[in-house]
């Protein structure tokens, strides 16, 4: 059983470790817990803290089993790495971080999303996640604000999935042309309109 959608059991949540043994400390089978590692390419820089990222999720309109609002962020930074790939825009160079993501998680890639600072060669790009998954890029090399913003996205897009909320962008279902954190472009406000957190709230996360 799935109490809160999150795509974790009740009894692991409980427990505080998945089936397989990966730990998820602090969860909480009534209210949807997003865990998250992070990994910093050593050629770029992520955000000096994740304090503000986590405050943006417990503030996001989601209903939760408990009667409380929010999604509770954990972050694992597992700081930086040496990383082989530059994302040059392609879908090959992606797939090869979503390779080398799946490698460093081992056991945890899948109860935790794994977001990785990369170094980008990809023009207009500032970040590329899976949607409906549980791996995103963010541009290193961007301002902090900018990073913060295209990390919200890149989850969201792993969280949400496909969007099926009046509002979501004409031939492009996974974004929002409403407003908010997932419009086509991370200029947007920093807020989740409630038609997605109520989504999110009936759905689950997307796998």
């Amino acid at each position: 059983m799935d109490t809160d959608g999150d795509g974790l059991t009740d009894a692991a949540e409980v427990r505080g470790e998945t089936e397989t043994g990966v730990p998820i400390p602090d969860a909480d089978p009534t209210r949807m817990d997003l865990y998250v590692q992070v990994y910093t390419d050593t050629a770029s820089a992520g955000p000096s803290s994740y304090d503000a990222i986590e405050d943006d999720w417990a503030e996001m309109p989601v209903p939760n089993a408990d009667g409380s609002m929010g999604i509770t962020l954990h972050v694992d930074d597992r700081g930086t790495v040496e990383q082989s790939h530059t994302f040059d825009g392609s879908s090959s160079s992606f797939r090869a971080l979503v390779e080398d993501g799946k490698a460093r998680a081992g056991d945890a890639y899948g109860p935790y999303r794994v977001v990785m600072f990369v170094e980008f060669d990809a023009g207009r790009y500032v970040g590329m996640g899976r949607v409906g998954g549980h791996f995103s890029i963010v541009n290193g090399d961007r301002p902090e604000l900018k990073q913060r913003k295209t990390m919200n996205h890149e989850l969201l897009h792993n969280v949400v999935g496909r969007i099926e909320a009046d509002g979501r962008c004409a031939d492009d279902p996974a974004h929002y042309c409403e407003g908010g954190w997932l419009e086509p472009t991370t200029n947007s406000e920093q807020f989740l309109p409630e038609a997605i957190g109520e989504q999110i709230a009936e759905n689950g996360f997307a796998e």
